[in-house]
Parts: C-alpha cells; structure tokens; sequence
C-alpha cells in the first residue's frame, strides 16, 4: 500500500522578514531550491530522470548559497533530503536514498528545536523502508516501520498510519512471522474501516 509523503515547507506566517533585513536575499535563495526540488521531483514521477538530476542540482546551488552564514532558516533542509531520495531511488541508487532518509530523520529528531518534528521524521522512515524494500532487505524495512509507528500522529495524516501498518502486516508475513502479523490484524481492520477505502478494507 503506498502514499504520497511529501511535506513542502511553508513561508512563515509573518513572511520573509523586513525587506531591509540583511538576511532576505539568503531567505528567498532556499525558497528558490525549495522549488526547484519540487520541480525535480515533478520530472522524476513524469520518468524524465536526466531533468530531474539538474534540478536537483539547482536546488542544490541555491540551498549552498542560501544556507551559507544563516544556516536552515525556516527548517527545509529536511524537506529538500526526502524529495530527493526518490530520484535516487529511481535511479536505483539505493544506498544514496537510504542515506538522505536517515539524514533527514536526524534532522526532524534532532535538529534545531524549531524545525523538529516527530511525525516528520515518521513519514522520513516510512519513506526508507519503501526503499528498504525494493532493495530487497524487508527484515530491516520492519525495523524501520515499527520506529516509525511510534512516531506517527494519527490525526494529522490518519491514513498514513492505516498504509505503515498494512505495509508492517505486509512483510511480517513475507517473511514468514504470521503470529506477528496475524496480532496486529484486529487493529489495521479497524484502522482500514475507518479510514480507507473499499479498497483498504478489502
């Protein structure tokens, strides 16, 4: 079961700054690689791979010029790590992809208080094990959602926790833990009737 786990950043509320803020110019230059890995992410899931690399590359550029001096100011680099992961796996990069997970978990768990956030990082290791799994190791995918399970917060995305936990019945019984499996079965049916659709539930 997939699900789309994207989280763009937003502009604080009382915007940029001052316009005569010293600052503003570096502000506007990580928005500029906020977008740009947007759009690479947008190039990746049309399958035009080649687009996607550049714009990661711009946005790579911008983040390095925005980010010098001022560091993360409004928590995107995170942001920026799980949008690229993606292309890399792709690209069947997958080392590389599990890498720039992990960082962006550290990141929400441990990063700046400001920019911390524990669902976040949920999404990020949901994200990993995705990847875990095309790369063929679902013992370690397991561990990666059953961390993320604790981290979840089920009434900001109640169906992201409905898909971790199907995606957690999922392997458990691939790899032949049908005790495990079969205990968390009650929850995810209840978990499905609530939130998912007359494909979930069945």
């Amino acid at each position: 079961m997939r699900t789309t786990i994207h989280h763009f950043g937003e502009v604080p509320p009382g915007g940029l700054g001052p316009a005569d803020d010293p600052f503003e110019e570096k502000w506007i230059y990580q928005l500029r690689s906020l977008a740009w890995s947007a759009f690479g992410n947008a190039r990746k899931v049309q399958g035009d791979l080649a687009a996607a690399e550049t714009a990661f590359d711009m946005a790579g550029s911008w983040w390095e010029a925005g980010s010098a001096d001022i560091g993360d100011a409004f928590g995107y680099e995170a942001v920026l790590l799980t949008l690229k992961a993606p292309l890399r796996t792709a690209q069947r990069r997958f080392p590389e992809a599990i890498k720039l997970l992990d960082q962006a978990v550290d990141l929400y768990l441990d990063g700046p208080p400001e920019h911390r956030d524990r669902h976040l990082a949920g999404r990020s290791l949901i994200s990993k094990a995705g990847v875990l799994i095309e790369k063929g190791e679902a013992e370690s995918a397991i561990l990666a959602l059953k961390k993320a399970n604790g981290l979840i917060d089920p009434e900001r995305d109640p169906r992201l926790l409905l898909c971790l936990r199907h995606n957690l019945v999922d392997n458990l019984s691939k790899m032949g833990r049908h005790t495990e499996a079969a205990a968390l079965l009650p929850d995810l049916q209840t978990l499905a009737a609530e939130q998912g659709s007359t494909l979930d539930r069945l």
